[in-house]
């Protein structure tokens, strides 16, 4: 389930995307989780075609069927585990209902927890993936099973390529998993009108930022899961404002390489320090040949001593971002022009 195998959202852009009549759900501050209907449980991580682990690290732990969208264990206790469904591939996000983020994490992403941790956190499902397409992309050979099923229902699932998804349109199929009874919670989905769309979406994007919600999820009915960065899946979000004062700069990485990488600032009433991205080429050129040189040759590194001709040391610069974390640090902070 490494990064590349998951179904992941563009960014919404009115002038770009028509979504009249597309589905509309809030999107959760929390954890992108798949259950892979509990097949690799009790497994080897090594044992298991869709993880990710670094070399030998981690590879002699035991999986939960629970993973990460970049492919790692979810350490989720037993009893969490056995209220899902067996055979049933589900994709969607762990949160913890009025609560942060970093709460969240350090419950859901620690190995060891005694299992009472996790009273509070809730599975909020919006897809559930065909186990054909969920596994073939894994090089998996469904037919010969070469992976061993842990359960026949799964098998059952395999050979006729998921019943759910002979349904007309994805939210059918969702209508269906929620007739099951399944011991999750299905992510409720709205349709959005056929006119006067985009100033619909303003509107409850201001809702949910009086909610202290994230923002919203976009999607076309009739488009299924894949495992990709999709068009027909956007993400529109609650952005917040910020400004801080230039200190440094952190020189760019791999196509960025002897620019700027990240703009680096002070807070006011902070004394920790802020990188901020999402400039344009031209903006991150320091337009200055040795410092170029300087760059290039220490990729990533930072330096407070020297001046960008446009962001210069003292300039104060806007920027918006998404939350702050438990210590008061911007996340997502991009450059606001």
């Amino acid at each position: 389930m490494k990064p590349e195998y998951v179904m992941l959202a563009q960014t919404y852009d009115a002038n770009k995307h028509s979504v009249a009549g597309w589905l509309m759900s809030i999107k959760y501050d929390g954890i992108r989780a798949i259950w892979d209907g509990g097949m690799s449980r009790g497994k080897l991580v090594e044992n298991v075609p869709y993880a990710n682990y670094v070399k030998d690290k981690d590879k002699d732990k035991v999986a939960t069927g629970l993973w990460s969208r970049g492919g790692k264990v979810i350490y989720a206790p037993g009893w969490f585990l056995d209220k899902l469904p067996t055979g049933i591939i589900l994709d969607g996000e762990l949160i913890i209902p009025e609560s942060g983020f970093q709460e969240l994490a350090s419950i859901v992403l620690t190995e060891n927890w005694a299992g009472e941790e996790w009273d509070d956190v809730q599975f909020m499902v919006f897809d559930s993936p065909q186990p054909d397409v969920f596994l073939s992309l894994r090089k998996i050979k469904v037919r010969d099973y070469e992976f061993e099923i842990r359960d026949e229902s799964l098998r059952w699932w395999l050979e006729r390529g998921g019943e759910l998804y002979q349904d007309k349109s994805y939210l059918d199929a969702l209508k269906r998993i929620s007739k099951m009874q399944l011991r999750v919670n299905i992510v409720g989905q709205h349709v959005l009108p056929d006119m006067g769309v985009n100033g619909f979406l303003n509107q409850e994007l201001h809702w949910c930022e009086l909610r202290g919600q994230e923002g919203v999820m976009l999607r076309n009915g009739y488009y299924k899961w894949s495992p990709y960065r999709c068009q027909y899946l956007l993400k529109y979000k609650v952005m917040k404002r910020g400004e801080g004062r230039v200190c440094g700069y952190k020189y760019g990485l791999g196509k960025h390489r002897g620019r700027m990488g990240a703009l680096i600032l002070e807070l006011e009433g902070n004394s920790s320090l802020l990188k901020i991205s999402g400039f344009t080429d031209y903006e991150r050129d320091f337009q200055n040949p040795d410092i170029e040189i300087e760059a290039w040759n220490n990729p990533g590194a930072e330096n407070f001593r020297i001046q960008h001709p446009l962001f210069r040391i003292g300039d104060r610069v806007k920027f918006t971002y998404r939350d702050l974390t438990n210590d008061l640090i911007p996340k997502e902070a991009r450059y606001q022009r």
